[in-house]
């Protein structure tokens, strides 16, 4: 029996088990687009109303092919099309809505949840940078992992972290070129070689970190490899620009709690508690840039700590801010205290040239003829 043949059986019996429960069943996977063979398995999912009443997955072998038909509702079916399921990430994922075959819907409105589903897959760049920037920080923890495994001399173990270094260069890639790929991992990596914008050879390099068995090797490539994504998501930051509507404002709304923090530095300054200030000072200034990078600049930032200082200083700059690094290693709170007292006037000054002026009262009655 073909293998296509057997899952309309399958399907054919989970309707007749489950006729009120199941919603739609899919077949995805290289059965789905015809070109499987004698090593293929068989890859099904149903979307269901509610789990518990719905007696699947169904797991087992026919004819030596594994067949796994599994099941997810329909939140769950959202999240895997948007990407945002992490064991199912949006490279492979998108491929189980548009690379699949419909073999069941319960109604007509099923059928158009699910095209709906399908459609949210297509991503744009903007959606597709903040994943991008929100997974990869995440890779330079596989780097540490190949240095314990150098450590207890364990090859298998890091070269699983070389895998998931890798894996991780798959996914930011796909997000990219926002091209996702029909294959799961490994075999997928043929497809990523053939997208256009990729690390310089690519190719080779993936090709001898998962080879080698040299474990300075795996740490040197895997770094390498994870300079020149950052490299290429940089490039992609620049091109894509945020909605933004009116954002020198929404900045200056900010500037309430940006002066929360200039008290703490103040405050902190005058217990002459260097730890307290460090912390309140480099937090302000990062975050500040990033502010201004995103609503001057219109930059997707402010992501997972993405970004350094010096990547969106320019718009620091701009506004002509003081450092408010000074001071802090030699431990001059009266530095600090001059520097974070010029930032206050110029953060003022930089909101009234917006025309925006923040609310401020001293007085009840003020305060209740703001409330009416």
């Amino acid at each position: 029996m073909k293998l296509i043949e057997f899952a309309e059986y399958l399907k054919d019996q989970a309707v007749k088990r489950f006729p009120q429960e199941i919603a739609i069943i899919v077949l995805y996977g290289s059965t789905a687009q015809l070109i499987d063979n004698e090593y293929s398995d068989l890859d099904m999912f149903a979307i269901v109303d509610h789990q518990e009443e719905c007696n699947l997955p169904w797991v087992f072998m026919f004819e030596e092919h594994p067949v796994d038909f599994w099941k997810i509702d329909w939140k769950q079916a959202e999240l895997i099309a948007l990407g945002k399921n992490e064991s199912s990430p949006w490279a492979v994922s998108a491929a189980l809505f548009n690379n699949s075959k419909v073999l069941y819907s319960r109604s007509i409105t099923d059928k158009n949840r699910f095209n709906l589903l399908v459609r949210k897959t297509k991503r744009n760049d903007e959606e597709n940078l903040k994943q991008i920037i929100k997974q990869f920080n995440s890779g330079y923890s596989h780097l540490e992992e190949i240095l314990l495994a150098k450590k207890k001399n364990d090859l298998l173990s890091a070269r699983w972290s070389v895998w998931q270094l890798i894996n991780k260069s798959v996914k930011n890639l796909s997000l990219i070129n926002n091209s996702f790929l029909t294959k799961n991992w490994g075999v997928n990596l043929h497809e990523i070689f053939q997208l256009s914008t990729l690390p310089p050879d690519y190719t080779n390099l993936v090709t001898h970190l998962c080879t080698t068995d040299n474990y300075n090797e795996m740490i040197t490539l895997g770094r390498e490899l994870l300079y020149d994504l950052r490299r290429l998501i940089l490039e992609k930051q620049k091109k894509v620009v945020m909605n933004k509507t009116n954002g020198k404002k929404s900045f200056c709304n900010n500037y309430i709690s940006m002066k929360a923090y200039i008290n703490k530095i103040r405050s902190a300054c005058h217990k002459r508690d260097i730890l307290a200030t460090s912390y309140a000072a480099t937090e302000l200034q990062i975050w500040i840039a990033e502010e201004l990078a995103q609503y001057i600049g219109s930059l997707i930032v402010n992501v997972d700590n993405f970004n350094f200082f010096e990547e969106i200083k320019a718009f620091y700059s701009q506004v002509t801010l003081p450092d408010l690094m000074e001071g802090i290693t030699q431990m001059d709170f009266q530095e600090i205290l001059k520097n974070v007292a010029e930032l206050d006037l110029q953060l003022q000054d930089y909101c009234k040239k917006q025309n925006y002026k923040p609310p401020s009262f001293f007085s009840l009655d003020e305060v209740e003829a703001h409330l009416r």
